[in-house]
């Protein structure tokens, strides 16, 4: 009998992990669909790019060329070059 019900307990467990990682997998999807990279656009030389509201700056292509350095633009753009985490 208490085989039996140590084979319980450990299948329960088994279960409750999978449940649990499953909603932790789930709610970390959810936030980062819900990210948003529509925030601000930005022209750096003939290119465009998207500043989201995490500071992740990501390029929506074209080509940077002759253009004066990022923090210039960022700042004639009224954007602190300092909200930029990453790009």
């Amino acid at each position: 009998m208490t085989n039996n019900l140590r084979y319980i307990i450990k299948k329960c467990l088994v279960i409750a992990g999978a449940i649990i990682a499953t909603l932790l997998i789930t709610s970390q999807l959810a936030m980062a669909a819900q990210k948003n990279v529509r925030g601000t656009a930005i022209e750096w030389g003939n290119s465009t790019w998207l500043l989201a509201d995490d500071g992740e700056l990501q390029s929506a292509g074209g080509d940077i060329g002759q253009a004066p350095p990022l923090h210039d633009v960022l700042s004639n753009d009224g954007i602190e070059p300092g909200q930029v985490k990453e790009y």
